[in-house]
Order: C-alpha cells, then sequence, then structure tokens
C-alpha cells in the first residue's frame, strides 16, 4: 500500500495549479489556495481520507457546463458555442496527487 500523501507533498501539488484556470461549483480557485496555508492544510486533511477509503467528496465529482461562443455566426444557434467543463480545483488536486501512485496518467 502506497503512504498517504504529505503536507508537503499537497502544497507542492497546490503550487503547480495554473492560476488562470476558472473554479467549480465550489468557487475555490488556484490563488485562494496558493494563498492560504490555512486551506492547504485543510485540503491535507480532507485527502488523506479520501486516499484511504477511495471515495471522493461529491462537490468534487461535479461539473459546471458553460457554453461559450466561437466568434463566428449567430450567437443564437448553437452550432457556433463550445460547451467547457469547470471542475473542482480541490479534486484536480487530489487527482494530481492520486494518478502517479496508481500508475495512471489523465486523458
Amino acid at each position: 500500500m502506497v503512504a498517504e500523501p504529505t503536507l508537503a507533498e499537497v502544497d507542492n501539488i497546490v503550487g503547480s495549479l495554473r492560476n488562470a484556470a476558472a473554479p467549480g461549483a465550489d468557487g475555490i480557485n488556484a490563488p485562494m489556495l496558493k494563498a492560504s496555508p490555512a486551506l492547504v492544510s485543510y485540503l491535507h486533511c480532507v485527502v488523506c481520507p479520501v486516499w484511504r477509503v477511495c471515495k471522493a467528496p461529491v462537490d468534487w465529482k461535479r461539473a459546471l457546463l458553460a457554453a461559450l461562443y466561437k466568434d463566428k455566426g449567430d450567437k443564437r444557434v448553437c452550432d457556433y458555442l463550445c460547451g467547457i467543463t469547470l471542475l473542482s480545483i480541490p479534486g484536480k488536486a487530489c487527482e494530481a496527487l492520486l494518478l502517479p501512485a496508481t500508475g495512471l496518467t489523465a486523458p
């Protein structure tokens, strides 16, 4: 069994998150996590039980779908819109911790 992530590992992952990434349904963005050692510590306290029981919080699995205009054609026609998915930033951090331990790669 692989050891739980340390606070330093969580801090390194949070530090590597992109600042420009839009927050998910929870409203937490990367600069917010990076600016607060207390939030990083809290994230570590949440990640450790996730690691042990292999079950992530429901909010980390929720995604917001947003339609963006492609700058061509009629804005009212769906063919000219591009869909994006906004995922939870803490969920992305947890994924970045878990993937190397499992030997899998992100799609």
